[in-house]
């Protein structure tokens, strides 16, 4: 009697070990999950690499945004610029990964504005928000730095990945980018947390990257990174061109996906699909192809020269 008093019911342990279960799955694992790809790297502020071999000294920019976070950058302001790109890294880089762009869109006469997103690099804030508060300090930029802006030309938001995503988002609440460049965008939020995780490791249980978006306000206490709406929804304002770049095996942008996006943005849209990398590294795999692309697309930008008359020729 004494043995069986002692025993633990199979009961018991089963519901002891379903709610372990549900706290470390649904609670702890979304937690940290969140903390840790939406949260400050700080490996990205040590390996900051400053531009040297541009050929445009740069200017340090520094941006206010509406939470009072402070975004650093650098402004490239070339002598007659032929138009101004405001570029955004990958979040996984901070902007001196854009330097190998900044170095051939300089030496093609553009004006560059390179910013950290919030949480990256040199900017504060301790949490990203997956392209939604991304958007708005996009826009702040171009609003803080309209005086150093000089000239009536256009102004193309440039991004990678989530920094994609907020130039699109942006371009959509505002008439103050004329047009998009959308390196390896992602369609929701939800996805590239998922995808972000398994490239770290973790297993693939259900429900855990959907509970991990819900948690995401609490952890950074911003209501914006709790979203998931779909990128396709958001699109559907924006009124200028778009040029998407992606790579073929794109795991986050696959053609159906793209095709999607563009079928929702009312205006011209441009799409280069390259045979190898995504997100950071279509640049450095596609180079020559890459250039071209990105040339062609500004080049349509720019005003076309006026025709010049032909003098009239009086014979005798």
């Amino acid at each position: 009697m004494k043995a069986e008093e002692g025993r633990v019911p199979i009961v018991e342990i089963i519901y002891l070990a379903v709610i372990f279960y549900i706290l470390t799955a649904y609670i702890a694992m979304p937690v940290i999950l969140d903390a840790t790809v939406l949260g400050r790297k700080e490996s990205l502020d040590s390996a900051f690499d400053q531009p040297s071999g541009t050929p445009i000294p740069s200017q340090t920019a520094l941006v206010s945004t509406k939470d009072n976070v402070t975004l650093s950058g650098w402004l490239f302001p070339v002598t007659a610029p032929r138009a101004w790109i405001i570029m955004l890294p990958d979040p996984h880089r901070n902007r001196s990964g854009l330097l190998p762009v900044i170095r051939w869109l300089t030496k093609s006469g553009y004006g560059v504005v390179a910013m950290d997103p919030r949480a990256r690099g040199e900017s504060g804030g301790k949490y990203m928000t997956g392209g939604l508060l991304e958007a708005q300090d996009l826009l702040a930029t171009i609003q803080q730095l309209k005086s150093q802006l000089k000239g009536q030309i256009p102004i193309i938001a440039y991004g990678i990945s989530m920094s994609a995503d907020a130039a699109l988002i942006a371009a959509s609440q505002s008439d103050a980018i004329d047009a998009v460049i959308a390196d390896s965008p992602y369609l929701r939020f939800s996805d590239w947390i998922q995808f972000e995780a398994q490239q770290r490791g973790w297993p693939h249980l259900p429900g855990l990257y959907a509970v991990a978006r819900l948690w995401a306000p609490v952890i950074t206490g911003k209501s914006e990174a709790g979203s998931n709406s779909d990128l396709t929804s958001m699109v559907k304002s924006i009124r200028v061109p778009v040029l998407f770049l992606k790579g073929e095996d794109d795991p986050l942008l696959t053609g159906n996906d793209l095709a999607a996006l563009r079928s929702e943005i009312p205006t011209s849209t441009t799409a280069v699909t390259f045979p190898k990398g995504s997100s950071n590294t279509l640049y450095t795999l596609n180079m020559n192809t890459y250039q071209n692309a990105v040339n062609d697309f500004l080049i349509g930008l720019l005003p076309k020269p006026e025709p010049q008359e032909t003098p009239e020729i009086n014979e005798k």
